[in-house]
């Protein structure tokens, strides 16, 4: 591990944690996750920005150590290895391929072994229920099949993609009483969840953010009388992911803050990657080794998950040493003293919580690092900080990002359309169809302005029936 990287952890009177960039840095990532990440999955999801990649594994690692429920023991607290992920990516960039390549390709055991574990507890249920109603309705063959249906326990599924406070602390009830598992929320439409009815949606986020930090939830009444019981020690993870056109401002963006400032941000890892302009073109032969040789590598993974899950124990604990205890207590002094450029709630309080987060990745990097040692090394936190300093890198970039105004989005498209007819433009609609003409004639002397800061022309060519041609070229 790079030693600035540590010294920059250790010394507080930098009042700075670490210098990251938005692109991920190989030098800084540990052994395994990188081979994951470099060797299996990003071969299969070119031109995907890999912090996104990395975002989806870490939320999937965590369902796996979920599974058996490990947790990090520190200051006498345990505390579940889970993650919350946020990914704001346009539409059509390859944000659910990322979690279909890796449920294909690496998490085929975790959920064989879900299944498996949930037959023989459903199966031991039936029986236990089956003898029950047995011994209350001797007489009544009727009464005993009521009782068994009525007392079946729910089904556990390894996802959920919408739903209700109520119903999801009635399934995290039934995950307790599985004693295996853990609930993973994923929403691919995370914009439309923002901009619908906003009371539920926000409650919901709410019970998942009261969830996150330790697997507890306090009772809930969930129909009439009945009510779901309080659990304990239920690892809860998400991964959401929408296009940040539309939230950057204006109502939605009002709705977002409301999610961020309700603790969302400050327990999620968030991702906004800048998108390469140009896609890296290679042959079609180089294409199909790489996928080959990644199918390959992926094999040997899939193997590792299988091996983690065989070997690990249910409700495992990693330990801290005073080493990694002292890069704990320093790293969280450091987020307290330290200050983001914008002031904004929510930066704030997700700053100050990023050690906590790293504490919970740190739990993960050794899961994939050591599997066979219960003991949090010092370079398994220190790469949990980095790739936290990653994402709050990146979540300072969304607050700092704009739409885009109408005149900029007409400069981006006659930049990369020229020769374009007003109708062309029309299509476009960059604004309400009844206020383009006004507003295109009073964009022509803003459009010719702009150009002229970027050193082009706007260039008017006649066109049939008296319509006209535009382009942006360079001056010469």
């Amino acid at each position: 591990m790079n030693e600035i990287l540590i010294d920059s952890l250790i010394s507080l009177e930098g009042r700075t944690a670490v210098e990251t960039t938005y692109k991920i840095e190989d030098l800084f990532l540990p052994t395994t996750l990188k081979y994951l990440l470099n060797n299996c999955l990003a071969p299969l999801l070119q031109n995907i920005p890999r912090e996104a990649i990395l975002l989806g594994l870490l939320t999937k690692v965590a369902q796996l150590s979920g599974h058996h429920r490990l947790n990090v023991q520190y200051n006498n607290v345990l505390l579940p290895t889970n993650v919350y992920g946020i990914l704001f990516m346009p539409s059509g960039s390859g944000k659910d391929k990322i979690i279909s390549t890796i449920d294909r390709y690496l998490m085929k055991p975790v959920y064989e072994y879900f299944d498996q574990a949930q037959r023989a507890y459903l199966s031991k249920e039936f029986e236990k229920i089956k003898q029950e109603a047995e011994d209350k309705f001797q007489k009544s063959g009727a009464e005993r099949e009521r009782y068994v249906e009525n007392m079946l326990p729910r089904e556990l599924s390894t996802v959920f993609k919408s739903g209700t406070v109520e119903g999801l602390a009635a399934y995290r009830q039934a995950f307790q009483k599985a004693n295996f598992g853990a609930t993973y929320f994923y929403n691919s439409e995370f914009g439309d969840y923002i901009a619908s009815d906003r009371s539920n949606s926000l409650d919901f986020i709410s019970f998942l953010n009261d969830v996150y930090n330790f697997g507890d939830n306090e009772a809930k009444i969930i129909k009439g009388e009945k009510t779901a019981r309080a659990v304990r020690g239920v690892p809860s993870n998400m991964l959401v992911h929408t296009s940040a056109s539309g939230l950057l401002e204006g109502a939605l963006n009002d709705k977002l803050l409301s999610f961020f400032n309700r603790g969302l941000a400050r327990r999620s890892l968030i991702c906004y990657p800048q998108m390469d302009e140009t896609l890296e073109i290679i042959s079609n032969d180089a294409e199909r080794k790489l996928e080959s040789e990644a199918t390959h590598e992926m094999k040997a993974a899939e193997s590792l998950f299988a091996e983690i899950l065989e070997s690990t124990a249910t409700n495992r604990i990693f330990t801290i040493s005073k080493e990694v205890d002292d890069l704990i207590r320093n790293y969280e002094r450091v987020c307290a003293f330290d200050k983001p450029k914008n002031n904004f709630e929510a930066l704030l309080s997700e700053m100050k919580n990023r050690y906590f987060k790293a504490i919970k990745v740190s739990g993960l990097i050794a899961l994939l690092e050591h599997p066979d040692s219960n003991v949090i090394e010092k370079n398994d936190y220190l790469a949990a900080v980095y790739i936290v300093e990653l994402y709050s890198k990146h979540f300072a970039r969304f607050y700092e990002a704009k739409e885009p105004d109408s005149i900029e989005k007409l400069y981006d498209y006659l930049a990369s359309h020229p020769g374009s007819t007003l109708m062309d433009i029309r299509q476009q609609k960059f604004v309400y169809k009844d206020k383009f003409s006004r507003w295109f004639n009073e964009s022509i002397p803003l459009l010719e302005d702009l150009a002229r800061k970027n050193l082009k022309d706007l260039i008017q060519e006649p066109f049939q029936n008296g319509g006209k041609r535009y382009s942006l070229i360079n001056i010469s």
